[in-house]
């Protein structure tokens, strides 16, 4: 394997240059090929699992308050110490919305 400096003795090869030209190019396609995170979730289904804990909560009302057009959210629920997949599920219908975001927003990430 060779290592090719631009700045050196003997300067860059054209091959090398023409090689740095069409990557950029592929990228620069590629970046325009990149939808929105919006884009990307519009009408589309969702399977979580871990959905009634603390990141999973999160993480559904994130994705119901910020994209309007997505498609059936689904959430695996299991049964947990004394509540059954329907009780939990119950439960969390029952807690205030963003209530899990607010106290996201003030925990310290270390």
């Amino acid at each position: 394997m060779a290592v090719i400096s631009e700045h050196g003795s003997g300067g860059s090869s054209s091959g090398s240059s023409n090689e740095e030209l069409r990557l950029k190019d592929q990228n620069e396609k590629n970046l325009q090929n990149i939808s929105t995170v919006p884009e990307f979730f519009a009408h589309k289904n969702i399977f979580v699992t871990g959905g009634t804990g603390f990141l999973g909560t999160v993480l559904i009302e994130e994705l119901l308050d910020t994209h309007p057009d997505i498609g059936t959210i689904y959430v695996l629920v299991r049964g947990k110490r004394k509540f059954d997949p329907n009780e939990r599920i119950s439960r969390l219908l029952q807690k205030p919305v963003s209530t899990t975001k607010s106290r996201l927003r003030g925990m310290e990430i270390r």
